[in-house]
């Protein structure tokens, strides 16, 4: 019987005498563990790297035979720690993206994050709500064609209720997209 994967509920961590990480996932009321030893922690990485990677390329990269990778590979895809998802690139189609940052002054920031994806539905990549500066705590990530319509897109924003101020920032270029750095962090 295969068991597909769903949303996790509950994820506990812990360390085990001989520095492994066991991650227990709770799915459809069914708890599963996962072992990140050192070889699962190495696939991990390779997937990140290359996630059109064979686990034939990766048994041949780690020396693993290729039923232990197959094996571990489909358990930590199932676990729910990785997504496999396809990005479009906005500058193949001529599309520029940016950032616009929004000062929120009272009111529910989310009602205003829905109300700018309902208006600009085509035109969003994401809205998120932050925290840390008092003054930026929305940023709507756009995609547009030229100035004007960026233009006229802040200019609504601009007049919600609630909304101080709205800036910009365009993302230029993209230097490093560091996923394996989490790795790291997390199994180090």
């Amino acid at each position: 019987m295969t068991r597909r994967p769903k949303i996790d509920k509950s994820i506990t961590t812990k360390t085990d005498k001989n520095d492994k990480i066991n991650q227990n996932v709770e799915r459809h009321n069914k708890s599963y563990t996962i072992l990140f030893d050192k070889i699962n922690v190495q696939i991990l990485q390779e997937l990140l790297k290359n996630h059109n990677i064979t686990s034939s390329e990766i048994s041949l990269k780690l020396k693993v035979p290729l039923s232990t990778i197959q094996r571990r590979r489909s358990a930590i895809e199932k676990s729910g720690f990785l997504q496999h998802k396809y990005e479009i690139e906005p500058k193949k189609f001529g599309l520029r993206t940016a950032d616009l940052l929004v000062d929120v002054s009272k009111g529910d920031c989310e009602e205003i994050a829905k109300e700018i994806l309902n208006q600009y539905r085509k035109n969003i990549l994401q809205v998120t709500i932050r925290m840390g500066s008092p003054m930026r705590n929305l940023v709507a990530t756009v995609v547009y064609k030229d100035t004007d319509e960026v233009f006229e897109i802040m200019q609504y924003i601009r007049r919600m209720e609630h909304v101080e101020n709205v800036e910009w920032s365009e993302i230029v270029k993209t230097i490093l997209k560091n996923d394996s750095g989490i790795v790291a962090n997390i199994f180090e």
